[in-house]
């Protein structure tokens, strides 16, 4: 019978102190408040401490509020003076030990530049790597009754990018129909390069090709070439102005027939975006494009929108924002302004 007694106790007495023992063998991060995440995966990139918790997926930390952190497996550790070594890793508040297999390393929580598991690489190595970024974005409405009509947009964008610069190819199209009348049947599709060769200096160039059916311009060609000035890059937040020269010819479908209009001219350019919450992304660009022929012929461009996640996943998200469009000098019956006011669904793949 003592057999039978003791085995559940033994059971029990042993599920406590694997319970207990757990927390040790996972890597911990500890806050200056005293608090402590217990989870694994821990590394170390851009001034954030990043852990996967079972309890919250990955945490990711500032690491100026980090007391110190400690490891079960070797990680490799890159100091401020870009000195690396592997090993186990002790948290003893305010140094940070590293032990290696030549010897202890001990620095301090503010003096580790980033860390990576094993066998992984170096986080900034990967940051500097070009990748593509890929963004899918279409809307379609309908309506029928009193009035019946149906508006659809669809658009692609593909960016190559690293920290220092970024090339983009988009193309989008839009179409709407309302009682049996096209009110927008418009196309168009460019590529556009910025490279930063300074923390607050970068240059760009550009062109784009649109056709605009309703506005009877068969096709319009935009080449832009300029100077940007980043008043504001962070993670959060870039606020960039641009100067530079722009080149705009235009061919018209109209009967008569209009001639065409081509000439050099100035753009002047506004673009932001904001991250107001790690769920809702602000976007804003303005865009002035004169003629040097006639400085009261030129193209006004608006566009602002919130993009926040949707479905549950970071890949998709939605869209909602109000693009604008001012011609100064229209060919034909146009209108001067056009406002689209538009709710898309978005995929991103990065």
């Amino acid at each position: 019978m003592k057999p039978s007694v003791f085995r559940p106790i033994a059971a029990i007495v042993g599920f406590v102190l694997l319970s207990v023992a757990a927390p040790a063998l996972a890597d911990t991060v500890t806050l200056k408040d005293g608090s402590v995440i217990h989870g694994k995966n821990l590394h170390i990139a851009n001034g954030v401490v990043t852990i996967t918790t079972s309890f919250a997926g990955d945490v990711a930390i500032k690491q100026d509020q980090v007391a110190s952190f400690e490891t079960d497996a070797p990680v490799h550790v890159k100091t401020k003076n870009d000195s690396a070594v592997l090993g186990k890793v002790e948290g003893k508040d305010p140094d940070i030990v590293v032990s290696s297999a030549n010897g202890t390393y001990i620095t301090t929580i503010n003096g580790v530049k980033s860390a990576w598991a094993a066998g992984a690489e170096d986080p900034e190595v990967v940051a500097l790597r070009r990748h593509w970024i890929f963004e899918i974005s279409t809307d379609i409405a309908g309506k029928s009754g009193n009035s019946s009509g149906f508006a659809g947009a669809l658009g692609a964008v593909a960016t190559l990018k690293t920290p220092t610069d970024a090339l983009k190819f988009y193309a989008a199209a839009n179409h709407a129909v309302a009682n049996g009348t096209t009110s927008e049947d418009a196309y168009k599709g460019g590529v556009e390069y910025n490279a930063f060769f300074s923390p607050v200096l970068s240059w760009f160039l550009s062109t784009e090709l649109m056709q605009d059916n309703v506005k009877d311009i068969s096709l319009r060609s935009s080449t832009l070439g300029g100077i940007g000035y980043n008043a504001i890059r962070s993670k959060r937040e870039d606020l960039q102005f641009r100067a530079g020269l722009s080149y705009r010819y235009e061919r018209y479908d109209t009967a008569p027939t209009t001639p065409n209009f081509s000439s050099a001219g100035l753009n002047l350019a506004l673009v932001h975006r904001l991250d107001i919450a790690p769920w809702l992304i602000l976007h804003n660009s303005i865009s002035y494009m004169p003629s040097f022929q006639d400085f009261n012929n030129f193209v006004l461009n608006h566009d602002s929108n919130v993009t926040m996640p949707f479905a549950g996943t970071k890949a998709w998200s939605l869209r909602l924002g109000e693009n604008n469009e001012f011609v100064s000098k229209p060919v034909d019956h146009a209108r001067h302004l056009d406002t689209l006011y538009y709710l898309r669904f978005v995929y991103n793949v990065q």
